[in-house]
């Protein structure tokens, strides 16, 4: 295996790592509240986990407001767990 595609698995199971965070933390937030629609968010957290960690520029060292460039086509309170939840975990990931 050449280095370019090490660094492409070591990615992908980074990614795989982190959306399982994703995941788990989704079903605890919506078990603990007793309220919630777990279905959009799991739906969609491998692809926020993508965007989060990897595509999306999100450095908790600069204001959240100047995240909003990157968060702009987000819109749903079906997801809001999702949004919450992803970047909460790559915050925590600094």
């Amino acid at each position: 295996m050449d280095n370019k595609s090490q660094n492409f698995e070591e990615k992908i199971k980074y990614l795989k790592e982190k959306a399982k965070e994703v995941w788990v933390n989704i079903i605890d937030m919506i078990f603990t509240a007793q309220s919630g629609h777990p279905s959009g968010a799991l739906s969609a957290a491998d692809i926020m986990t993508v965007l989060y960690f990897d595509i999306l520029e999100i450095d908790p060292k600069k204001s959240p407001l100047t995240w909003s460039r990157s968060l702009n086509f987000i819109q749903g309170t079906f997801l809001s767990s999702l949004v919450f939840l992803s970047c909460y975990t790559r915050i925590l990931s600094y």
